[in-house]
Formats: structure tokens, sequence, C-alpha cells
């Protein structure tokens, strides 16, 4: 499996005790995400791309473009060296999973211009990765950290992408009752969640 994402991906805050609590190496842990948690339950290898704070088109906190965005990462070796270059034929995956769009629309005073510069960028991330995996399944995640109008701009925007080896999965969002992770990521009790209904859906789709 090849999982790329954010903070979400990257199980930022996950092991902390609330929203209140602030970033630290001890309450994250990429090994307590969905990702991995569903790598485990089906016995698969497990390669994340994510970095926190990430977009496909903006990161957070950002109006326009500033830093690299996930397509641009994703292409390297190290994430923070533009000139290492990633050799894709290292890691041929069976299934490629996108978790990215949390941070895209971090901001949405201007719904359709988020919508257009989301879509777009998307694309030119899939087409990136065709490049490198033209045969395998793709699923694109719904980001459990949207809501509201946001939440539905994402899933029409992901329903466009859907062919017969692009499938669009909504695996549930954030429940209050549930709490949160440090910084608001989805702390232990989302993950597993999330996890149980992807499972269930690669093993049905991939005989695994």
């Amino acid at each position: 499996m090849l999982v790329i994402g954010d903070s979400i991906t990257a199980g930022y805050g996950v092991e902390g005790e609330s929203e209140q609590c602030g970033y630290s190496i001890e309450s994250s842990n990429a090994q307590k995400t969905y990702a991995a948690i569903t790598a485990n339950n089906l016995n698969a290898s497990l390669h994340t791309l994510a970095w926190s704070g990430i977009g496909v088109w903006r990161s957070y906190g950002e109006q326009k473009p500033v830093n690299p965005t996930i397509t641009v990462r994703q292409q390297r070796a190290l994430a923070d060296d533009p000139n290492s270059k990633w050799n894709s034929a290292l890691y041929q995956p069976n299934a490629i999973l996108i978790n990215i769009g949390t941070n895209d629309f971090w901001e949405f005073k201007k719904p359709n211009i988020v919508a257009e510069q989301y879509k777009k960028h998307l694309q030119k991330l899939i087409n990136t990765l065709r490049q490198d995996y033209p045969t395998q399944p793709y699923y694109l995640i719904v980001s459990p950290m949207l809501g509201g109008e946001k939440r539905d701009s994402q899933k029409q925007i992901l329903a466009s992408f859907t062919n017969s080896n692009i499938a669009v999965l909504d695996l549930g969002k954030i429940e209050p009752e549930d709490g949160l992770g440090c910084h608001y990521p989805p702390n232990l009790t989302t993950q597993h969640r999330l996890a149980t209904k992807l499972t269930t859906r690669l093993k049905a789709d991939l005989n695994w």
C-alpha cells in the first residue's frame, strides 16, 4: 500500500489527550493511524508519504501556495531536498490511497476558487502518480476533518475523478463524542474507526 496524506496520515497528535495539547514527538505516532492499522489488519506492506499541514494546492494557513505541495514532495527521496529523486521502482504498491484536502480547504471564503484549484492540483497529483503507477487501483479518501459545505465540496470534486480504477472512500468524520488528538487531528478512537471501514473495503476489493 502507498498512502499519501497530511497530519491525519502522519499521526500528528494521535495519542494526545485532547485538542488542547500542542505538538510533541510523544503524542504523534504514524503506527497508530488508519493507514498503519489497516496495513497490519491485512498483513500488507505500507509506504506512507505524509506531511502535516500540507495540501495538494496550498498548505494550512496559506491564502495562496507558498511551500512545496505534496505533489512536489512525493517525488523526492528526501522531502526537503529538491535535488533528491525517489526511484519509484524500489516500491511498487498494489493500491494507492490519497487522503489530501483538509489543508486546501482550511479557509473557504471563496468556495469556487478553492474548489477549482483543489480539483486542478489533485488532477496534477494523480497524473504524476500515474507515470509511476499506471495500472494500480486508486482510492481518494474524504477528509474526516472536514464538515458542512467544505466536506460537500470535497466529496463532489473527488466523485468527479471516479472511473474503473479510481474510487472514492468516505470513511466517516470525527465525531464529537470520540474526542480529538492534539491540535484537532483524529485521535486513536477515530483512527481505529476509519481503519475498520478501510480494512473491510480493501479486503473486499483486492481479495487480501
